[in-house]
């Protein structure tokens, strides 16, 4: 069990619902032509409009630049328009809840996908409480579910816009919004959904404080990684069965590699998601790797359990390989709006003797 959730959290699977995508009509919702597009960072997936007498969410395609679907907060009572500051949320997605504790959400939170895989000891404890219930995901949850909890709104990932549920969660009247933090490929662009959640529950403010404290921390550790002068070469992602799963060269653990100055064997290739590579080539391009990243494994011997030969990697013969894999549950919930310190992770990894003085928070280093 705990390989499957680590594989699936290795594509950021989350649970969903959702709304029926936005058309032209929406438009009819705001009279007011005077608007206001405010200006992303990093971040590709949304677009916040204001508007005189209202905000506008849009969510957008990151493939095809074109959007999927909008919001309007505070304003009207159509399927699209959300209150402002709603009471009772449903966070299907880890992201999302560590999103919210780090606005001091959690107690609006009523509904989760499940506890099994939970970090945030205040969300358990709320769940111990009877104040938050499990709902199931978009495959094995019901409407019943659902409404048991009286939510407001229900935050999802996205992944699967057809499902059945979803217009059986409409017609009940529940109001539901598309979070596609995981398609952003720049971790700051991923932090930066905090100001999605700052929109919705009326914390600009504290949202686009808290991301500019995040976005400095992480390019002052970028700037330091830039006076680096050696690049160690790294290995990334684990065996499932018969293939080994890696991260492609325009992805956001990608980039987090370069960022750290590191030397990724796979920086060159395209895509955005995941390359499943054979055993054999694993080895043949990886075996004088210097660092190994990401394996679902505890232990080094778990990793001679998946395949003897990769005690041939120079990685794992010099005791070199390092995994989220005891942290699971906090890398998930968290890494998405702390990735300041998972760059710090891996700085501390590739350049130990720069950073001597601090811990490691997510990773852990296999013995």
């Amino acid at each position: 069990m705990k390989l499957y959730f680590y594989l699936v959290g290795f594509i950021l699977l989350a649970t969903s619902c959702v709304n029926d995508k936005a058309d032209s009509t929406n438009d009819n919702t705001i009279t007011s032509i005077e608007t206001d597009t405010l200006k992303n960072s990093y971040a590709e997936a949304f677009r916040i409009i204001e508007h005189e007498d209202s905000t506008e969410i849009q969510i957008i395609n990151i493939e095809n630049k074109e959007v999927e679907f909008k919001y309007f907060i505070g304003v009207g009572e159509d399927n699209n328009s959300i209150k402002l500051n709603p009471g009772r949320v449903v966070a299907l997605s880890s992201t999302h809840i560590g999103m919210m504790e780090e606005l001091q959400l959690l107690d609006k939170i009523v509904g989760i996908s499940s506890d099994k895989y939970l970090c945030s000891s205040s969300l358990k404890k709320r769940v111990e409480q009877g104040k938050a219930s499990t709902v199931g995901d978009i495959g094995n949850g019901d409407v019943e579910g659902y409404l048991a909890v009286r939510p407001d709104l229900i935050i999802y990932s996205g992944f699967d816009t057809k499902a059945a549920i979803l217009q059986k969660l409409k017609s009940a009247g529940l109001k539901t919004f598309t979070n596609y933090d995981w398609k952003e490929t720049h971790p700051l662009g991923r932090a930066e959904w905090l100001k999605i959640f700052g929109v919705i529950f009326n914390k600009r403010k504290e949202a686009n404080s808290l991301f500019d404290k995040i976005e400095s921390k992480y390019l002052a550790l970028v700037d330091k990684m830039k006076k680096t002068t050696r690049k160690p070469s790294v290995l990334v992602g684990t065996m499932y069965g018969d293939v080994f799963n890696t991260p492609a060269g325009e992805s956001y653990m990608a980039k987090l590699l370069t960022d750290a100055n590191s030397d990724y064997q796979y920086a060159s290739t395209s895509g955005t998601g995941s390359l499943s590579l054979s055993l054999e080539e694993i080895i043949s391009d990886n075996r004088n790797v210097d660092v190994w990243l990401n394996v679902a494994a505890q232990t080094k011997s778990d990793i001679v359990d998946m395949n003897k030969k990769f005690n041939l990697l120079n990685a794992f013969q010099k005791d070199k390989v390092y995994s989220y894999y005891k942290n699971v549950n906090c890398f998930w919930e968290k890494s998405a709006v702390q990735p300041h310190i998972v760059l710090k992770d891996f700085c501390k990894i590739f350049h130990p003797n720069m950073f001597e003085d601090d811990d490691l928070v997510f990773y852990h280093q296999l013995e």
